[in-house]
């Protein structure tokens, strides 16, 4: 059989076989063309730039299954760590050595973000920086180039795997920049921290994922954008945010007040058609000229409409002194701090009853029915399934119920009858048993 590779071989030798047969002059086969192999090379985002070095294959995860659903790959990897000892203690103890936070394309962070974080949403993704994850130490090693990478491998099992996304820009508004300190005279020396996800249950050894993304993705940011003085960033009390991973990051809680408790999202079969989500958002209310109280989106969007309100945020504020000698830091973060005159920095973080009650109230949903019908549900989650209103409900409650007793009286009727038929079983082995006895 012919392939590409000896084609030629085979057609010279054609040749010479028939030379003395044929004249000396008459031309000699062409050399067989190979054929054109599509090509495979994968289409890098302008956005990559974690190395260019020959044969590197950068790894992309199937964002749409991962991680609620791995495929068989990663569950094979995450069985292994599970059950095998030696690697569950060698993940334990040295986790950091399986990670590292580099740049990731500005593209793939967006997806995954819209995949697994809450808000679902992300428009703008300036900066992004990514938690990647080895199988073994000395894959990490060899990607930072400590080690050499063997002739032949498997690039699947030794390039990493993308298992966090940190997404950096700008604050949105004036002041959001301006009220932090005095310090801060120009947008540009702010950066918020939008969107954070870490799959930390993939890397189920490592319980401070959060904080190495946070705190290495910092330190690359600082050092690219050296106009940059502070992070600013928000947890949500509704979703039960207290801010402990920006504690541990050494973030500083800078409380900025609560929002007024008569703005409110909507969500009605109208919001599902306009909004992405089906909430409503202030911003796009303002740009319509609606306003955001009760009484304007019960009018706007119609019955059955349910409201949340729009809940508060609680600041957190990261301090990059930029003094060269250590001993000037420490009096370039308290500069920083004493220029906070508008919201004051706060040495305690929030209480967490205070964020129990803070997340109670933001999690309550109100569903109005017509213009005086009211109902108060104690989660704003599925807002899809309160709006079909609770007395629709009494009939079928009643008719399930009917049946119910129906049916739980023909079980009632079956054991009765097991019950005899047992019975009867028994009292007819003892006359078989009886009648046997007879002799013949």
């Amino acid at each position: 059989m012919k392939t590409p590779e000896n084609a030629q071989e085979n057609a010279v030798s054609s040749a010479s076989e028939d030379s003395t047969s044929t004249a000396q002059s008459a031309p000699s086969p062409k050399p067989a063309r190979k054929p054109r192999k599509t090509s495979t090379k994968t289409v890098l985002p302008r956005q990559w730039e974690l190395r260019r070095d020959k044969g590197f294959k950068p790894f992309y995860y199937r964002i749409s299954a991962f991680p609620k659903d791995p495929y068989p790959g990663v569950k094979r990897w995450i069985l292994l760590g599970e059950t095998n000892q030696e690697i569950q203690n060698t993940r334990i103890r040295t986790s950091n050595n399986y990670v590292i936070v580099d740049k990731v394309p500005s593209d793939i962070a967006k997806d995954y973000i819209r995949q697994n974080h809450y808000l679902k949403q992300i428009n703008a993704a300036e900066i992004t920086y990514g938690l990647y994850v080895f199988k073994r130490p000395e894959y990490k090693e060899m990607w930072e180039g400590k080690k050499p990478y063997p002739e032949k491998y498997n690039s699947f099992n030794v390039f990493p795997r993308l298992i966090g996304v940190a997404i950096y820009g700008n604050p949105v508004g004036a002041s959001a920049w301006s009220s932090i300190s005095k310090v801060i005279n120009k947008s540009r020396q702010v950066k918020e921290l939008k969107r954070m996800y870490v799959a930390d249950h993939i890397l189920r050894a490592m319980n401070n994922a959060e904080s190495k993304l946070i705190s290495n993705s910092i330190d690359l940011l600082k050092n690219e954008y050296i106009d940059v003085l502070a992070i600013v960033t928000y947890a949500a009390p509704d979703q039960h945010h207290r801010g402990t991973i920006y504690r541990a990051a050494n973030f500083i809680f800078q409380p900025t007040g609560s929002p007024s408790k008569s703005q409110f999202q909507a969500y009605s079969e109208k919001t599902k058609q306009r909004y992405v989500g089906g909430w409503t958002q202030s911003k796009s209310l303002g740009v319509s000229g609606i306003s955001s109280d009760a009484e304007s989106l019960k009018r706007e969007f119609g019955y059955p409409v349910a409201l949340k309100n729009i809940s508060g945020k609680f600041r957190y504020v990261y301090i990059i002194p930029r003094s060269v000698a250590r001993r000037h830091r420490a009096g370039e973060i308290e500069a920083f701090k004493y220029g906070a005159t508008k919201y004051p920095f706060s040495p305690n973080f929030p209480h967490e009853d205070f964020v129990k009650k803070e997340f109670e109230f933001y999690s309550r949903l109100i569903v109005w029915y017509n213009g005086t019908e009211q109902v108060v549900y104690k989660s704003n989650l599925e807002p899809e399934k309160f709006l079909t209103h609770p007395k629709s409900f009494e009939k079928e409650k009643t008719e399930i119920n009917e049946t119910l007793t129906v049916v739980n009286r023909r079980i009632e009727e079956l054991n009765n009858l097991v019950i005899q038929k047992s019975h009867f079983e028994k009292r007819l082995k003892e006359i078989n048993e009886h009648l046997d006895m007879i002799g013949k």
